[in-house]
């Protein structure tokens, strides 16, 4: 392992991704940040803080959504040009992207459907909206609110199902074969429902909410944070979880796990604490390797390069750079 580039770009840093070889951070006062062989680039994206951020695949590798306290939704290409999506007046607290160029906002109570060819589309809910996300057949929309969760049809905007629970959601998520939909809550714990049935399960065992979550590239494991150790759910079965014990990875006494990334083609899964150590884990129980230490503070956010030889990192200080994987 060897560090290839270190910056500081003021203020926590939200999300990281390459654009070719190049890494770009994007920070909570509203900047992105690009560091190039010509020098540091800086690039203003909002007027306040940033509320959330989606990375783009494929094609538009290299291009970030965001949104603001400013009410924006801006998207930054790869030539780091920021394009103004939608402006609602007030803040931007969710977002979603689907592979063939819609995205999805919700401001307050109101969820906003964007398409390829920007019309926009308008769903008033019954609360408050706390997030949202894509199916991958990008035909479909969850969308957490309090105490219940909604998946929508894109073509009609019919709700076609409708699940209440007790909880208020952070972060919701489709397995990569659209068959279980997962959400994070401010308890311990994760929920799921299988589709088809809407069979309800709980993932148990966590100290603290879960805050980052990554699928294996063959979307047969589910890596959280969220304690001393990071939680491997399996998802390759027709239940997926359901009746099964997690496997965990790279436990620590001394630290939390704070963020996790899966490799794009192997069965890594790269890790950052609490303490700014990262580590390089297999999930068949190699010896974990130590990629590097950050004096950042905790690790926010972590994110391979598509070669997957190349992994960028920020923290909740600033402190970003990449790292090359031998």
């Amino acid at each position: 392992m060897r560090w290839i580039s270190q910056l500081d770009i003021g203020s926590a840093c939200l999300s990281a991704m390459f654009n070719g070889e190049h890494a770009k951070f994007v920070s909570l006062d509203g900047l992105l940040v690009t560091l190039t062989e010509l020098g540091r680039c800086e690039c203003p994206l909002h007027d306040g803080d940033i509320l959330a951020t989606v990375d783009l695949a494929g094609p538009m590798g290299g291009t970030v959504l965001t949104a603001g306290e400013d009410g924006n939704v801006m998207m930054t290409g790869q030539q780091n040009a920021p394009e103004q999506l939608a402006s609602v007046g007030r803040w931007v607290s969710c977002l979603a992207a689907q592979p063939e160029g819609a995205i999805a906002y919700a401001s307050g109570r109101n969820v906003y459907l964007r398409d390829s060819s920007a019309s926009v589309r308008r769903m008033q809910m019954s609360g408050p909206v706390q997030a949202l996300a894509f199916n991958h057949q990008g035909d479909q929309l969850a969308i957490g609110l309090f105490d219940r969760l909604l998946v929508c049809q894109l073509s009609t905007l019919e709700i076609t199902i409708e699940i209440e629970w007790k909880g208020v959601p952070t972060r919701v998520a489709f397995s990569p074969d659209d068959r279980f939909l997962i959400v994070a809550c401010r308890d311990a714990l994760l929920y799921g429902w299988r589709l088809d049935s809407q069979r309800r399960f709980r993932m148990l065992g966590y100290s603290r909410p879960v805050s980052a979550w990554s699928w294996s590239a063959d979307g047969e494991w589910l890596v959280t944070d969220a304690g001393a150790q990071a939680v491997m759910w399996p998802f390759d079965g027709q239940d997926g979880p359901m009746g099964r014990v997690p496997v965990t990875l790279g436990e620590r006494p001394t630290s939390e796990v704070s963020t996790v990334e899966c490799h794009p083609s192997r069965h890594w899964v790269a890790l950052g604490y609490a303490d700014g150590l990262m580590l390089l884990q297999s999930a068949e129980g190699d010896a974990p390797k130590v990629l590097g230490r950050s004096t950042g503070g905790p690790v926010t956010c972590l994110r391979w390069h598509e070669n997957g030889e190349l992994l960028a990192y920020g923290t909740e200080n600033g402190q970003c750079g990449t790292i090359a994987i031998a």
